[in-house]
Order: C-alpha cells, then sequence, then structure tokens
C-alpha cells in the first residue's frame, strides 16, 4: 500500500512594490518610472551614471532602464546603519 501526501500549494512570494510600475519591460524599468517611485528626479540617476556608480544599467531606443534585482542590491548596498550601532562600533575602535 502506497501512501499519497496531500498535494500541498504555497503562496506565491510577496510582489515587490517594483513590480507594479508602469514601463516595466519584463524585469526592466525605465529610469523615469523609477524616479517616480522613489521620489527623485530622473536628473539623479543620470548623475549617478555619469559618476559610474549606481545599479547598472541599459539604453534602448533613446531610454534608459534598469533592472529591478540591479536596484535593489543598490539600494542594499547604500544602506546605513542605525546610528547607535554606528556610534558604538566607533568606540570599540578607539578603544583597542
Amino acid at each position: 500500500m502506497t501512501l499519497r501526501s496531500p498535494a500541498v500549494t504555497l503562496p506565491d512570494p510577496p510582489a515587490s512594490q517594483l513590480d507594479n510600475l508602469p514601463g516595466v519591460l519584463g524585469d526592466a524599468i525605465l529610469e523615469v518610472d523609477l524616479a517616480k517611485h522613489y521620489g527623485t528626479s530622473p536628473r539623479y540617476w543620470w548623475e549617478l551614471r555619469r559618476r559610474g556608480k549606481g545599479p547598472a544599467w541599459f539604453k534602448l531606443g533613446g531610454r534608459v532602464y534598469y533592472r529591478r534585482a540591479a536596484v535593489l542590491a543598490y539600494i542594499a548596498a547604500i544602506e546605513k546603519q542605525p546610528v547607535r550601532e554606528h556610534r558604538a562600533s566607533r568606540r570599540m575602535r578607539r578603544t583597542r
């Protein structure tokens, strides 16, 4: 006699806020839409590109696109430490 386990359906992972942006080409996001989403100007993203910083990007038909994963990775990389941890780590460096 073989036992069968009931089929288990897992819920879909929560959608990123970037998934619902207009102007999405696959997982690519138009620069203008990215700026609107984060409350910045397109000039901010242009300046990051000019300085060689910021997320990876590509141009298609004269428009600048960013991959969602690259934007999220960039934001994670520039995340700051909470102030208390930062001050505590500075004190620890001084005492050594």
